[in-house]
């Protein structure tokens, strides 16, 4: 009984869990595809580089065509949910197919100048539906 009552208990240590499950990409996996704009109601284009991942998330960085009268692109930054992660998890897995869906990146991103030059420092809320393609 005692030797129950004395023995360590196994917990979880978030800074052991980071060290072994982050990935730092930059810029080895691409994202291409579109962009809610919550603002104007329409969908923009957006392109972004993976910076890193972490279990199932995807942190990027890129650019997002919010103006469809010129051809800049704002800074985006995003935190995307991987979807091959929750397809692993099954016993099933997609047909070839629909191999397609396991690339999909999806997530919220947000849009404001820091390093595109643009004016005006206001920023703007997307939910962003990508393709991930690269390792």
């Amino acid at each position: 009984m005692v030797g129950v009552l004395t023995r360590q208990a196994n917990g979880w240590n978030p800074l052991t869990d980071i060290q072994q499950n982050l990935t730092w990409e930059f810029g080895q996996a691409a994202q291409a595809g579109e962009s809610y704009n919550f603002n104007t109601q329409q969908w923009d284009v957006s392109a972004l580089a993976e910076l890193c991942r972490y279990r199932f998330l995807s942190f990027s960085y890129g650019g997002t065509e919010l103006d469809h009268n010129s051809a800049t692109a704002t800074d985006t930054f995003k935190i995307g949910f991987l979807s091959n992660f929750f397809f692993a998890l099954f016993k099933n897995q997609p047909p070839a197919s629909m191999a397609w869906m396991e690339n999909l990146n999806l997530g919220p991103a947000f849009s404001i100048p820091v390093f595109s030059g643009a004016t005006g420092h206001r920023g703007t809320l997307l939910a962003d539906i990508n393709f991930r393609f690269g390792s």
